[in-house]
């Protein structure tokens, strides 16, 4: 509920979402919930981008993890990061 808070104030508090906007052209996002399969994660999100992107996904993953820009990350327990290459 805390966390929601934060997603739910006014436009003059910035929230994941606005950090994130930027990056659609470039980043594909996938978001699942996964509370029901797996009581420890409450999501697990997918991103696909072009080699030549990695800056652009290296620059979200940094704006949405400061806590200053992105207060929901305070509540972050624990964060799991998988890179994978999409072979032809």
């Amino acid at each position: 509920e805390q966390r929601k808070a934060h997603f739910h104030k006014t436009a003059a508090t910035p929230h994941h979402t606005e950090l994130g906007v930027q990056f659609i052209p470039k980043i594909h996002r996938r978001l699942f919930h996964t509370r029901q399969f797996d009581p420890e994660f409450d999501f697990l999100t997918y991103f696909e981008f072009q080699a030549a992107d990695e800056p652009a996904f290296r620059e979200l993953c940094r704006d949405l993890r400061d806590t200053r820009r992105n207060p929901e990350w305070n509540y972050i327990d624990r964060e799991l990061e998988i890179w994978m290459t999409k072979l032809a």
